[in-house]
């Protein structure tokens, strides 16, 4: 079943110039269809045994290690927000209390990145969602 599966297949690392932007945007999809599947997960087994969402850091911590994985902190924002009803502080309090955050990156060029038209393109509640979060943060 080769090349039915998008998130299945990598780009070599000598990717010609004009397929960057497709290799960008698939790897942005792998990585967010893997945020989610995991999220959902963990939330579909944590509700298993428990009903308050905003107890769910005394439970579960997640570990996000480098860049790539930051979209989770969206993802569950949206998650609680729009699914589970939660009120934003509420869910931003969770969330901040569910993930801890490692880097070993020693340049900016080390760390992952996407456009932001590419975010907002694939992901608008998402986009608006980080667009919250740096409002009300920064």
């Amino acid at each position: 079943m080769r090349g039915e599966v998008e998130f299945g297949y990598h780009y070599p690392r000598s990717v010609p110039e004009m397929d960057v932007l497709r290799a960008t945007d698939m790897r942005l999809k792998q990585h967010y269809f893997l945020i989610c599947a995991s999220l959902h997960d963990i939330i579909r087994r944590y509700k298993q045994h428990n009903s308050d969402m905003s107890k769910l850091h005394e439970k579960v911590v997640i570990q996000l290690s480098g860049s790539c994985c930051g979209l989770a902190i969206a993802e569950l924002m949206r998650l609680l927000v729009d699914v589970d009803k939660m009120l934003w502080e509420d869910a931003w309090s969770v969330t901040q209390n569910v993930f801890a955050y490692t880097s070993h990156a020693v340049s900016r060029e080390a760390l992952e990145s996407w456009p932001v038209y590419m975010i907002s393109q694939i992901l608008p509640r998402h986009m608006d969602i980080i667009y919250e979060i740096n409002q009300r943060h920064l």
